[in-house]
C-alpha cells in the first residue's frame, strides 16, 4: 500500500482521540453538572470575578423562554460590538498595514458569520482585517459561539436528566463555565504546541521583499497572532482562518504534526460531548452506542471519499491525499469548515459526501454542542416512528416522547433544509455573481444555513462578496442558527415538566418500551436521517454533484 504511512497516522489519530475524549468527556460532564473539579483552585476566583463584574447572579435559574432570550439577545449585542469593531477598524490600535474599516454589507455578513459560529469568510483575512480585529473580533466571537452551542447541548441534556420542575439552569453560567473551565484551557495548551510547530504568533508589520524572479512583484510576508486564533478556530468547531488559505497556509499548518494537532482539535470536543452526555443522563451505554454509530458513518464517508481521490490536484503535497480528505470529512461533518486542501478540486462524489454530512444537520459529531441536540433531534423522531411501528411507548431516557417534541423536532429540521432550497433557487434563477453551478450554490448555501462556513474554493467565496450575497448569507446563517436553538430549547422546556419514569424491571422494560441503546435502534437512526435527507434533498443532488459526475463535468 503506497500510503501506509497515511493511513497509520489516521488509525494512530483516531486511537488518541478516543483515548483523550472519555476522561475529557467526563471532565466536561462534572463541569456543567457544577462538580468539584482539580483547576477549581485557578479556575474559580477568576470565574466569580467575572460574575461580579459583568454583574451575572449566578444562582438564577431560567426557564426556556428566558434561556432562549438570553441566547438571542446575546447574539443581537455581539452582532452589534462586531459590526461596530470592523466599520471603525482603521481608528482602532494593532492595526500596522492601516486598512480601512470594512465595508457596510460585508461587516454585516462577517458580524453574523461569526456570532453563529459560521465563519464563512468572502474576503483576504490578510489583507482585510487588523490584528485588532482578528483577536478582539473574530477570536472573542470563536469562544462564545462555540460556548453557546455548548450551553444549547447542556441545557437540552437537562430536559431528560432531570424532571418535575422548571428551569434549564443559567446560560450565563453555562456560557461562562465552558469558556473558562473547557475552550480557554485546552486553546492555550494547543496554542503552545502550533507555536512549537512554527505557527506565527507576534505583532509584527508585514515583511515586503524582493522575488526570486526579478521581474515579479515583491513578496508580502505577512505576521500576526495567528496560534492563538488557529486553536480556537479548531477546537471551537469555527473553522474561519487568519488567512484566505486557511489550514493550507504554511503560517496556519506548516509540518504534518501541527496537521495532526488541529484535525485532533476539530474532533476532540465534538465527540468528548457524546461521551459527556451519556455521563450526565446517567447512562453510559447510551454513549457508546451514538459513538459506535457515528463512527460508522464517518468512517463510511471517509472511506467512500478515499477511494475516489487518485491525484494530487489542489491538495498540498507535504500533507497527501488521504489528510486531505480526512481533513475535508472531519470539517463538514463537524461544522468546523477550514480546509487544507482546495474542495473544488476532489472529484463530484467527494463534494457530494461533504454536502451530506452538512445537509444532514451535521449529526455526525457536528459543531461543539450543536453536532450534539441536532442528534437528539432525529433520535426523538426514531423514538416517535418506532413506537408508532411497533405498539410501544414512545419513552427516551425515561421522558415520554409526545406531539409537541416531535413538532418543535420536525420544525428545527425543516427550517434549515427549506432556507437552503429556497436560497439555491433564488441563487439559480437570478445568476448572481460569477457562479453558475448548481452544485456550487448548493454547497455554498449548504455551508452558511449549516454554520459550517467551508467554500469549495476561495476564489468562489470571494466571488459572493457582494452585496445581495452579503445579506442572503447572513439571513441563512442565522435561520440556521437561531430556527434550531430556538426549538431545541423549547423541547427542552417540554421535557424537564415531565417527571421521568422510575426504573424498572429489565422484563417489563423490554416489553414496553424500546431499548433506545441497541444496535438495532442506532440502524433506526442512521435509517431516519438517511430518508429524510434524501427527501429533502435528492432532487438537488442528483441534478448537482451527481449530474457532475456522470457527465464528467468540474466546477
Amino acid at each position: 500500500m503506497k500510503d501506509w504511512h497515511s493511513w497509520l497516522e489516521i488509525f494512530v489519530l483516531l486511537s488518541v482521540l478516543i483515548s483523550l475524549a472519555i476522561p475529557l468527556g467526563t471532565y466536561i460532564a462534572k463541569v456543567y453538572q457544577g462538580q468539584v473539579l482539580w483547576i477549581d483552585k485557578i479556575v474559580h476566583p477568576i470565574e466569580f470575578t467575572f460574575y461580579k463584574i459583568s454583574g451575572i447572579n449566578f444562582l438564577e435559574q431560567m426557564t426556556w423562554k428566558s434561556y432562549a432570550q438570553s441566547v438571542v439577545s446575546l447574539g443581537f449585542v455581539s452582532f452589534l460590538l462586531l459590526y461596530a469593531l470592523l466599520r471603525l477598524q482603521y481608528y482602532l490600535p494593532l492595526n500596522p498595514q492601516h486598512y480601512l474599516g470594512v465595508q457596510p454589507d460585508l461587516a454585516f455578513n462577517m458580524a453574523i458569520s461569526f456570532l453563529t459560529n459560521t465563519n464563512w469568510q468572502s474576503y483576504e483575512g490578510e489583507k482585510v482585517l487588523s490584528y485588532f480585529s482578528q483577536m478582539m473580533g473574530l477570536s472573542v466571537q470563536n469562544f462564545i459561539s462555540a460556548g453557546t452551542g455548548m450551553a444549547v447541548a447542556v441545557a437540552l441534556v437537562r430536559g431528560f436528566s432531570q424532571s418535575g420542575g422548571l428551569s434549564l439552569g443559567n446560560f450565563w453560567v453555562d456560557l461562562t463555565r465552558g469558556v473558562f473551565y473547557i475552550l480557554l484551557p485546552l486553546s492555550i495548551i494547543m496554542s503552545i504546541l502550533l507555536i512549537s510547530q512554527g505557527v506565527i504568533q507576534n505583532f509584527n508589520d508585514y515583511l515586503t521583499l524582493p522575488s526570486i524572479e526579478l521581474s515579479a512583484s515583491p513578496q508580502v510576508i505577512p505576521g500576526g497572532p495567528v496560534a492563538s486564533q488557529v486553536s480556537i478556530k479548531q477546537l471551537g468547531s469555527n473553522g474561519g482562518g487568519f488567512f484566505s488559505a486557511n489550514s493550507a497556509h504554511p503560517f496556519e499548518n506548516p509540518t504534518p504534526f501541527s496537521n495532526f494537532l488541529e484535525l485532533l482539535a476539530i474532533l476532540l470536543i465534538p465527540v468528548s460531548f457524546i461521551v459527556a452526555y451519556g455521563r450526565m443522563v446517567g447512562q453510559p451505554r447510551q454513549s457508546r452506542a451514538l459513538l459506535g454509530l457515528l463512527f460508522c458513518i464517518f468512517m463510511i464517508g471517509f472511506l467512500f471519499c478515499a477511494y475516489q481521490e487518485v491525484n494530487y490536484e489542489g491538495k498540498e503535497y507535504r500533507h497527501g491525499i488521504l489528510n486531505s480528505v480526512l481533513w475535508t470529512v472531519a470539517s463538514t461533518a463537524t461544522s468546523n469548515g477550514s480546509s487544507n486542501a482546495l474542495i473544488e478540486s476532489f472529484t463530484p462524489l467527494t463534494e457530494m459526501s461533504a454536502l451530506l454530512f452538512m445537509l444532514t444537520g451535521e449529526v455526525v459529531f457536528g459543531g461543539v454542542g450543536q453536532g450534539l441536540y441536532s442528534l437528539i433531534l432525529y433520535i426523538l423522531i426514531t423514538v416517535f416512528v418506532a413506537g408508532l411501528m411497533s405498539g410501544r411507548m414512545p419513552e427516551y431516557l425515561g421522558k415520554k416522547i409526545e406531539v409537541f417534541e416531535i413538532k418543535m423536532s420536525l420544525l428545527a429540521i425543516l427550517i434549515p433544509a427549506l432556507s437552503i432550497l429556497f436560497f439555491v433557487s433564488v441563487a439559480v434563477q437570478l445568476s448572481m455573481a460569477h457562479q453558475s453551478s448548481l452544485t456550487e450554490w448548493l454547497y455554498h448555501f449548504a455551508s452558511t444555513t449549516s454554520n459550517n462556513g467551508s467554500a469549495l474554493s476561495a476564489l468562489s467565496a470571494l466571488n459572493a462578496n457582494t452585496s445581495c450575497l452579503n445579506t442572503l448569507f447572513g439571513l441563512t446563517m442565522l435561520l440556521g442558527r437561531y430556527g434550531v436553538i430556538i426549538p431545541v430549547l423549547a423541547i427542552s422546556g417540554s421535557l424537564i415538566l415531565k417527571r421521568k419514569k422510575k426504573e424498572e424491571s429489565k422484563v417489563v422494560q423490554n416489553r414496553s418500551v424500546i431499548e433506545t441503546d441497541s444496535i438495532v435502534f442506532m440502524i433506526l437512526v442512521f435509517g431516519v436521517i438517511g430518508i429524510i435527507s434524501l427527501l429533502s434533498f435528492f432532487p438537488a443532488i442528483l441534478m448537482g454533484p451527481i449530474a457532475d459526475y456522470l457527465s464528467g463535468v468540474k466546477n
